[in-house]
């Protein structure tokens, strides 16, 4: 009886050793897989850093675009505001003489009737 127990510790060892034995082959297998992972993962990383840097140069694209809409949009305005100006100015000119040469006309239709 007192085998028992160092059988029983043998055969213990024994299993813990077969397991043990496909162990290396295990830890190669995930040192390829990892190794696999890392590729993939710097793969990743240099397609978005391109993909990020392409974003951004479109993007610096379009704010330049949207400003130089906004600076043409804004040099339109300007010449119709001076365009309309204008135009006012020459109406409000044409009226003034209008209204100064009916004036004149009153001023001489009173003083014909008051001088008869």
């Amino acid at each position: 009886m007192a085998h028992d127990p160092v059988i029983k510790r043998v055969e213990k060892l024994e299993k813990t050793v077969t397991a043990l034995t496909g162990l290396p082959g295990e830890v190669s297998q995930l040192s390829r897989r990892v190794g696999t992972l890392e590729s993939q993962i710097l793969q990743l990383r240099t397609e978005m850093k391109d993909e990020f840097s392409a974003v951004r140069h479109e993007l610096g694209e379009t704010r330049d675009n949207l400003l130089g809409v906004i600076e043409s949009g804004g040099q339109a305005t300007r010449r119709l505001v001076a365009e309309v100006r204008e135009e006012t100015n020459a109406r409000f000119d044409g009226l003034s003489r209008q209204m100064r040469v009916l004036h004149e006309d009153v001023i001489e239709r009173i003083s014909r009737l008051g001088g008869r």
